[in-house]
């Protein structure tokens, strides 16, 4: 399991004592006052578009490939948005993933249609969800459908979001969030 889930050939992912860590870019694409997300058909929420950064490629290079990738489109990086320390277990699994989220822009003909599978083929679909009702929907991470729902105009600057949960064996899990606004 560990296996699947850490090192890939060039990806910026290891092992270290018990945890896997991962280095990630997300990209946040507005289109119409709705966000472009991803859906597996094996888990019961949607997440974003994007995926680890390889060795050699900055965080830049990266979300524009997954982002090509996913959805057959070239897009350009408007900005960096969001820079998530996310520290938590799952399925017996200890986890540590920083994740830089970039606003992307978007060409005139970029059409994805609600459910066009992404790369990863007919169990993993894109579909849009509307800004102003993602509290509604199992978004990951969490922290999105409040930032986005006010408006990604009102983030200035870069948020350092941390999310972490307890993973000492035999502790209740414990949610923390900060938010740090740097302009």
């Amino acid at each position: 399991m560990v296996a699947d889930v850490c090192c890939d050939n060039t990806d910026i992912a290891m092992m270290v004592s018990d945890t896997v860590f991962h280095y990630k870019t997300i990209a946040i694409i507005i289109l119409d006052g709705n966000l472009l997300t991803v859906k597996h058909q094996d888990f019961p929420y949607y997440y974003m578009v994007g995926g680890r950064t390889t060795i050699n490629e900055t965080s830049q290079q990266a979300v524009v490939r997954e982002v090509h990738e996913e959805t057959g489109y070239i897009t350009k990086v408007d900005r960096l948005c969001f820079v998530e320390e996310s520290i938590y277990e799952s399925f017996g699994t200890n986890f540590h993933i920083v994740s830089l989220h970039y606003l992307m822009k978007v060409s005139s003909d970029f059409t994805v249609a609600d459910g066009k599978p992404t790369d990863q083929g007919e169990k993993e679909k894109l579909y849009w969800l509307p800004l102003k009702d993602l509290n509604k929907y199992d978004l990951r991470p969490s922290f999105l459908k409040q930032k986005l729902s006010d408006g990604i105009d009102k983030i200035i600057g870069i948020e350092h979001i941390v999310t972490q949960k307890e993973i000492h064996k035999g502790a209740k899990n414990e949610h923390t969030q900060k938010s740090i606004n740097r302009p």
